[in-house]
């Protein structure tokens, strides 16, 4: 009984392979639109994911980034495909001249906005400096 169980599952896994390679594949759709057509497989969509992906790595490893933030970004890279952050911030970029789509600060305060974070938040951009709150105690003003 146990060698014609044997001898039967091994027929079977060499009949399955077999078949597999005998049945005809069905054509592709006619209507599906080349790689390069689609939405966020442009050159400069993947150049601006992978741009997008260094920055929120820098500022997930920042001492300088906020917990909250770095939850936020690590949310939205998780939730969100590249693709679509991508192709968002260049939507950003095409319809403000005043941004420029190469400076990593650029990029970095658009797509965290994009991601949720708060713009005061997304000032603190890895590399970037933050600008010092101006604070009112009662030594500062002589009393």
């Amino acid at each position: 009984m146990r060698k014609i169980l044997i001898a039967a599952v091994l027929a079977a896994a060499v009949a399955v392979p077999l078949a597999a390679q005998t049945t005809t594949t069905p054509a592709a759709p006619a209507a599906a639109a080349p790689a390069q057509q689609q939405i966020g497989n442009t050159p400069e969509d993947r150049a601006r994911g992978g741009l997008i992906f260094r920055v929120f790595s820098i500022a997930l490893n920042s001492d300088k980034v906020q917990p909250g933030v770095k939850a936020r970004l690590s949310s939205c890279l998780y939730n969100t495909p590249m693709r679509n952050i991508s192709v968002a911030t260049g939507n950003v970029f095409a319809k403000n001249d005043k941004l420029d789509p190469k400076n990593p600060q650029h990029v970095y305060a658009v797509a965290a906005r994009l991601c949720g974070v708060k713009p005061d938040a997304a000032a603190a951009a890895p590399g970037a400096t933050p600008t010092p709150k101006p604070t009112s105690s009662p030594a500062a003003s002589g009393r």
